[in-house]
Formats: C-alpha cells, structure tokens, sequence
C-alpha cells in the first residue's frame, strides 16, 4: 500500500472504503510491540539545553509557580494532576470519577476540615446555562459540575492543627500521582490514581479525623468485618447516596465499639477514631442514589475493599494482526500492612474503555456505576488490568506547501512541477532543521520537552510572557503545533522516493536519512512511547485513560485541563502514522494508527455532541461540538473567537483523508444542515468558509469542489494552512470516489 492512499484524496481513503486497521494488512503480518523507544539518543545539539523551567523563577506570579522537587525529572506537563503541583495547589484534580483537592482551610469545606477532600456530584448536579447566545439555539451554551462546595469526604487528623504541609511526589506517573500532608511528627499520603474505585488515605503516626458531608437525615452504623480485620463504616444519606468508610490497620482486630467515635456538627459527621496509628489505611467510597442494585453495588466494594493501587503504566501495547491494536492499563498494588494483601482490584473505566474492554477485563466488568465528570457514566471492573482492543482502525503553511506538491505529483502527474515544488518546499524545511528561525528551540530538561525561547526573548514580567508562542514555554500547544513538521517531514519524504529511487531512509545523503532525527524529535516530545527514552516525558500530551490529548499544560486551572481542536488532535496522530510509513518505521506507524482507533471512539463519545455515540447530556447535543472540553466543563468558545464558524471549524481544522475517519460524513452533513442550512452562502464570508468547505466535501464533494474550482473564487477565503490546488485536488478525489460508490 502505498502511504498516499492515507494523503491525497485521488485515493480511496481507508474511512470509506474499510477499516482503519484491514488497509495494512501487507504491511503488519505478526504482532508489533508499539512500547519500543524512538530512540535513545541525547537531545540533538542544535538545541540548547535549558535546565531550570521559568515557572521556578523567584518572580513568577504564584499561579504561574511549579512545585517539583529537584531530581525529579523529566515530569509530566498536561496531566489530569498538574493542579496539585501548580499555583496554590489546592485547585481540584479530576482522577475519576471522584474529584480530589487539598482543602487547607482556607476555602472549599471550611477552617475546620484541613485535609484531602473526596467530592462527587451525580449528572443531575450539572450548572447549564440556559441557551446558547452565541448560536440563538436552545442547546445550552455550557455546563460544568460545582467546584469549591463540601466535600463528600474529608480525610483529615487531629494532629493538623497547624494545618499540614501539602506536597506531591511521582509526577513521573502517566496515571498516578501521590500527595502528603505532614503534621505533627506524621503524615498522611494519597495515591490519587485515574479510575480508582477508592479514596485511599494511608496514616502513619497520627490519629485519623474524617468528614462526611450528611445533612440532618441520614442514618449511620459501623460493624467488624472479615473476622475483625476491618472496620467498615456505613452512612446512608438523606438524598439515597451512601458513604463507605473501610479502617485497616497492624495488629487490630476491630469490633463494633467504641474505636469510631461519631459527631453531627451541622450538616457534617466527624468520625475521630480512638487511637494513634503508626499505620492505617481508610478508604471511602460511594453507592449512587441512582443504583437499582445497591446491595450488590456495596457487595463489589466490600470484596474489593483493602486493595488499592500506588502506581499503574501502560504495560501493553500492541498490533495484534491486520485488523485490531490493543493496549492494557495495569494498576501495581500498594500495601503497607504487614498482615497481608486485602481485598481485590477495583478500577473505574470510561465510556470509550467500556466499550473496548478485551479478554480477561471484559469478563470483570460488574454493574457497580458512577457517574464521571463530563464523560459519562462510568462502569467498575475487578481487575487490576483495563486491556482494550480496537478494531478497524513549521507551521501549517509548511503542511500546506508539501500538499501542493502532492498535488503536482499525483493529481497533475507531472515530475518536473513537483521536483520544482519539493525543492522550495525543502529550502523553506531547512531553516527549522538547524534551528535557525526565530523564536528558536531549546531542549528543556527538567520537564523532558523542547520549548519554543520566546518566553525569554518577549519584554514584559514574568506574568505577561506566559502565553508567548501560544504559551509553549508552559507546554500548551505542543502536540498541534508539532505535529504539522510531522507531517510535512512524511510528505516530503515520501514524494522525494517517489522521484528518486535512492532517496530512502538508508541512505545518508538522503533528505529523509539527514532529517529523520528531527521529525522524530517531535515524536518523542509528544508521544514519547517509553519510559526507556530518558530525554521526554512518556506521551506528553496523549491522556491513555481519557483517550485523547490535553492541551493546556503548566497551567493551574479551576476546570481541569481542557483541549479545543479534536481535529488538529486526531491529525497529530496522523501525522505520525504517515511518518512511520514514509520512513518504513512500522512501530510508530503503528502507534499513530492505535491512538485514531482510540480517539475514533473517544472523540465522538466526548467531544463531538452530535455525534450517535456521543455521551453528552441532551441540552449540548445542538451544538453538534463542545467547543472547549474540559474535565469538568464542555463549553461552547474557543481561546480566541466568539463566532460559530471558528468554534465547530476548530473542530474540523485541517481537512485531510483521515477527517472523515473521525467525522461521520453523515454527522458532518447535519452539522452543516444545523448550523448554516446546508448552504455555503449562508456562511460569513471569511477563511472559516475554506474550512467548512473542505469539510463539506466528506458528504457533498461535488458542491465543494465546485466552490474551490470557479472561476471567481477569492483567494482571500483560504485558511493560511490551506491551497487552493489541494483544495480543488482533494475535493475533486472526494467527489470522483463518491461518483464510483454511487453509480
């Protein structure tokens, strides 16, 4: 197969014409193991080394400040945690499908309860506005779940008082992320893990103190369980959610006495328990007033209850054959008593995880449910593996350029015009290869990044040069704006051994040969698959448990962490997939192609409202796009423009062959219908026309192609990272494909 059948639309894509993954058969004949290094080379000298991050300046506005221990590194930037290690630190982080913050008595559950805070809030609980003034639709403009209100649980001490110091350590953890506070002479530590079925707290050397938010109503019991091996404490609240409490600890063989010691203090219980503890660890959980089965729900976690993760990794990841690709999510026991193991593995999954569950997971699914925060309702499995298949699987003027020689190669067929064109195209790629265009480059080694230097060549405070270069000192972006080197490193690639037969990866005097390490440079950056690669953080952007990227980094956010462009994500993707075969590297060709398996599901679950398989709530679904996704809002905006056609075509930014892989034409075609009555027309004459237009051509490629081909088309329309010969090539393949489907 030849890697154009994924780059020009004179061929069929694999959207249209089978699954994703069948298209490579001859490519993948026996399983690939997609966790193998790019590579273990240093950082390429021509990029300075920068080892102290400007977000440990003495100067930088607190908001702005990272709190990482030296050592560390290289550490992770656009995680669900970051809020626990920048800022104030006591912003909300999203493992799911429990919300967890540092309550250090200041705000949130009050002066009273200093300690980690467990909050949950059912999809009932949701704050809509009530219409979308930007559209004049009755869709809701937005929706979010509370912040800063009472803690559903509050693990707290009596020795913290003073309140205890916070801190965070294992930022090196794609999953996990373990937080302390330290009072008196002990401390209590959480491991705050994505889908963990538990809040664990592990207490040594203090006398634990926990909150239950329960308003006058409720009706609370303790028993023994296990033979004495733990306390279990029961709260059925008011509103029909129950609160579980689980108590281990050495040596105590717990009754039901006098060990809790329970008190209502308004619309709080506080549970002190009797003694000290050189070590325990408390767990909560909740059953949902939603539950048709709750004594079957608080059986699972009762089986399950003692065990709990302290660390998990992507430990699989793989080609399977020519049709499906797998990954594994594995979550690593932590016990600190020296009893013996309790209890068994309990893990949360996603919608997209659900749906993809595999082998030994898919028969550990059980009907425990909770609801996530904006993805879902999520589904507990017993076990300590999510495994999942799937199946059927610098700038953007750069991009732009090299499809024009696309264009002139196998549209126009003509050898001497794309030898011309690759050749401009190439002088315009060499000042990025050696570093040498403004803002330059440097290799970050701290967080294991390359960041742009505009940070420090802006004038301004500290504050004011934050966002510089779309914020890419503070790790924002990267993955979008990466990604189109990627990509136009594989065309070149690939048109200049379509010339040149000995233009291969081979041969050192190649183009490709000479530049392989830096495109792959913005691989490791990016989606650096192993933790064996030193250098960059393991896949920087890529969330493996949300199933697409983040891209805000380095930032303290209230909502989490929050992407706007599904479309320049799933790109970045296939950017990479595209490399991998311009350069006969079938482990990261293989790696692009699983994360668009992935993000197929994902992006049209979460991302896409309009979409069938979307899991959004009924009052966004009109807007066809979420706009902003964040972890605990959908929000119908983009960074930089109120207009419609800018926040649904950030969505669509750029049209190549694999957009309607993602997009459902028929999703694209309502869309359009919805939004501007299915007429070009009717749009605001702008280059977000362009855009539509192109992605008009997945469901009416005639109407595209013949907006693109007249005769008085204004230029003027076109998106800086758009042609107007790709347009015209790419609209002309859609529409002579769709011609052969329908006759």
């Amino acid at each position: 197969m030849r890697p154009t059948t994924l780059i020009v639309g004179l061929l069929i894509t694999t959207a249209q014409a089978a699954p994703l993954f069948s298209e490579i058969a001859d490519l993948f004949k026996k399983p690939i193991d997609l966790l193998v290094p790019v590579s273990n080379d240093d950082p390429l000298p021509i990029f300075q080394t920068q080892s102290k991050h400007p977000c440990t300046e003495p100067k930088q506005e607190v908001q702005n400040v990272c709190h990482i221990a030296d050592g560390q590194g290289p550490i992770h930037t656009n995680k669900y945690y970051q809020n626990f290690v920048m800022g104030f630190q006591n912003q909300t982080v999203f493992p799911l499908p429990y919300g967890i913050r540092w309550d250090d008595g200041i705000g949130g559950s009050g002066p009273d309860q200093v300690g980690m805070a467990v909050v949950h809030h059912e999809a009932d609980a949701r704050v809509c506005a009530r219409s979308n003034s930007t559209t004049g639709s009755a869709a809701s403009k937005r929706y979010s779940l509370p912040l800063g209100d009472p803690a559903l649980i509050n693990f707290s001490a009596k020795e913290f008082t003073p309140p205890p110091r916070f801190s965070a350590s294992r930022p090196t953890d794609q999953f996990c992320l373990n937080v302390t506070l330290s009072g008196g002479d002990g401390n209590m530590r959480m491991p705050v893990c994505q889908g963990m079925a538990f809040a664990t707290a592990v207490y040594t050397k203090l006398t634990p103190r926990i909150f239950i938010r329960a308003p006058p109503g409720y009706v609370i019991a303790q028993a023994a369980g296990s033979d004495g091996r733990f306390l279990k404490i029961r709260a059925q609240l008011k509103d029909g959610n129950i609160v579980l409490l689980y108590i281990f600890s050495d040596g105590k063989k717990w009754t039901t006495g006098d060990d809790a010691q329970f008190k209502a203090v308004g619309d709080t219980v506080e549970i002190v328990m009797k003694s000290k503890y050189e070590g325990a660890i408390i767990q909560g959980a909740k059953v949902s007033k939603l539950s048709k089965t709750i004594r079957e729900d608080e059986a699972v976690y009762d089986r399950a209850a003692g065990w709990y993760p302290g660390s998990a990794a992507l430990s699989s990841m793989k080609l399977n054959n020519e049709n499906t690709g797998s990954y594994t999510i594995s979550y690593y026991q932590e016990n600190i008593l020296k009893e013996g193991n309790f209890g068994g593995p309990l893990v949360y999954g996603l919608p997209h995880h659900i749906a993809a569950l595999s082998g030994n997971s898919r028969e550990k699914r059980t009907g425990l449910r909770l609801d996530s925060r904006v993805n879902g309702p999520m589904t507990a499995v017993s076990s300590a593996d999510l495994e999942m298949t799937e199946d059927g699987l610098p700038s953007k003027k750069l991009a732009r350029s090299a499809y024009i020689c696309l264009s002139a190669w196998d549209a126009v067929k003509d050898e001497g015009l794309t030898k011309e064109c690759l050749g401009k195209v190439k002088a315009a790629f060499d000042p990025f290869t050696k570093n040498a265009v403004n803002p330059k480059l440097l290799y970050d080694s701290m967080f294991g990044g390359i960041v742009s230097d505009a940070y420090h060549t802006q004038a301004g405070k500290p504050a004011e040069k934050v966002n510089a270069d779309f914020g890419n000192m503070f790790y924002n972006d990267h993955h979008f704006h990466y990604s189109y080197f990627i990509q136009t490193g594989a065309v070149i690639a690939w048109l200049d051994a379509q010339i040149d037969n000995t233009a291969k990866v081979d041969n050192k005097d190649s183009w490709v040969a000479k530049n392989k390490n830096y495109i792959n440079t913005f691989i490791r950056e990016t989606a650096n698959p192993s933790p064996g690669d030193t250098k960059y953080i393991p896949f920087r952007n890529f969330d493996w448990f949300h199933g697409h990227s983040w891209a805000a980094g380095l930032y303290e956010f209230g909502n989490g962490r929050n992407e706007e462009s599904s479309s320049e994500d799933y790109n970045y993707a296939y950017g990479m997939r595209l490399w991998g075969a311009a350069i006969g590297d079938k482990v990261i060709e293989g790696r692009g192609l699983l994360m668009l398996g992935v993000m197929r599901k994902s992006i049209n679950m979460y991302m896409l409202t309009g979409s069938q398989l979307s899991v959004q709530p009924q009052e966004v679904r009109g807007n066809f796009v979420c706009g902003i996704l964040w972890e605990n809002s959908v929000d119908y905006a983009t960074w930089f423009s109120p207009a419609i056609e800018a926040i649904q075509g950030i969505h669509m930014i750029p049209t190549t062959p694999i957009s309607e892989y993602i997009r459902d034409p028929a999703f694209a075609k309502a869309e359009f219908q919805g939004t501007y009555g299915g007429r070009l027309d009717k749009m605001p004459v702008n280059p977000w026309k362009s855009i539509w237009a192109m992605n008009v051509a997945t469901f009416d490629p005639g109407a595209a192609w013949e907006f693109f081909s007249s005769k008085g088309f204004d230029k003027k329309l076109l998106d800086d990272g758009l042609s107007q010969s790709w347009a015209v090539a790419f609209t002309a393949g859609m529409f002579l494909l769709f011609l052969l489907l329908h006759l």
